[in-house]
Formats: structure tokens, C-alpha cells, sequence
């Protein structure tokens, strides 16, 4: 575990999946750093390497750019590795065993799908919630949103040209997978998805 973290306040939020191909990994990294993520996040679980090694790199290379590092579900290795936090992509069903083994401090989000989530994430002050657009109805999450005083990303918008879509909800940026952006030119995505955002936030 680091013992000072990056604090979450929204932006671009950047999930990918980590498989064996490292250099490539790096190089997709760098570039996603450079074109202005605000957050990155390791789905860990198909990983056959060495973990730490891998995380501990990926964190080195973050941090020069400021960027908090979350590792999807796999809290299990925060006590080991040096990154800023996990996301429960699953809800609050292993908050409980989570608090009971991690020590010290660090960054925690949660996957909400019902307001009763939102609630759970405001009673026990989770750094950020996010939500997926297509997981809910409008009127759905228009009302769920209005309950909500954590940091909200949503999921779920695959181009920047949607984001304009969701300019009537109070939220704080967008959580995308690298599949939703051109491999071949990762920098130039990441600044269109940037822009769109950008002009959607600035209303608030």
C-alpha cells in the first residue's frame, strides 16, 4: 500500500484490461497519460504474471503524471502493492470483509445500481460511485441523481459524442474501456473524449 494516494475528483476515468503483453500495456499507459487521463483502472483478474511487479510499474508511471491507480474487485492486494485504491464493481458485498483486512488509507468506489447503493456509499463516505447509463432507465437515474453527494461517474457512454446526451445529470466524469478507443491512436481519442466531457462539465 503507498502511503500517500491521489485523490479522485473526476475527469476521464480509464479502465483496462491487463493481460500478458506488457510492453504493449506500457506503451497504451504512456499514451492514455499523456492525452489527459484523470484516473486509471486495472481489471487485474486475468493476469498470469507477477502481479506486483506489474502493478508497481504501471503505479511508477502514473504517478509522474498525478493519476490515481484503482484495481478493479482485487483488494486483496492493496496490502502489497503499491497503487491508490480498488473499485467494487460488484456493489457493497465485500465491503465488509475489505475494511476488516486493509489497513491504513486509500481511495474506494463502488458500482451503484439502486438507490439503496447510493445511500450505503453516502453512509459510509465512499471516495465515488459510479453508475451505468444502461443499466437504468432516464427517469431512473434522473432520481437516483438526485440523492447523490459522492463523486459520480458514469459507464456505459461508448463515444464522446454521447456524453452531450447526459448534460441535464450532475456528474463528475466517465469511467470507458480501452475498447472504446482507436488503439491505433490512443492520444487523439483520449483528447475527443476529453473535449466532449469538458464542454458538458463546464455547465455545472
Amino acid at each position: 500500500m503507498k502511503d500517500m494516494y491521489f485523490e479522485i475528483t473526476g475527469g476521464l476515468y480509464l479502465i483496462l484490461d491487463i493481460d500478458n503483453h506488457e510492453q504493449k500495456l506500457f506503451d497504451m499507459v504512456s499514451s492514455a497519460m499523456l492525452g489527459g487521463v484523470d484516473v486509471l483502472g486495472l481489471n487485474i483478474s486475468g493476469f498470469k504474471g507477477d502481479l506486483y511487479k506489474l502493478i508497481n510499474k504501471l503505479n511508477s508511471e502514473a504517478s509522474k503524471f498525478d493519476v490515481p491507480l484503482i484495481v478493479i474487485d482485487e483488494w486483496k492486494v492493496l496490502n502489497e502493492a503499491h497503487f491508490d485504491g480498488v473499485h467494487l464493481s460488484q456493489g457493497n458485498s465485500e465491503y465488509e470483509q475489505l475494511m476488516g483486512q486493509i489497513e491504513g488509507e486509500f481511495i474506494l468506489g463502488m458500482n451503484c445500481t439502486r438507490l439503496k447503493d447510493v445511500e450505503f456509499a453516502s453512509e459510509f463516505l465512499l471516495d465515488y460511485i459510479s453508475i451505468n447509463v444502461n443499466s437504468l432507465t432516464r427517469n431512473k437515474l434522473d432520481s437516483i441523481n438526485e440523492n447523490i453527494d459522492r463523486i459520480l461517474f458514469l459507464e456505459g457512454i461508448n463515444n464522446p459524442d454521447e456524453i452531450c446526451d447526459y448534460q441535464g445529470i450532475s456528474f463528475d466524469g466517465i469511467i470507458i474501456d480501452l475498447d472504446c478507443l482507436d488503439k491505433e491512436n490512443i492520444l487523439k481519442s483520449i483528447e475527443k473524449y476529453k473535449t466532449a466531457l469538458s464542454s458538458v462539465l463546464e455547465h455545472y
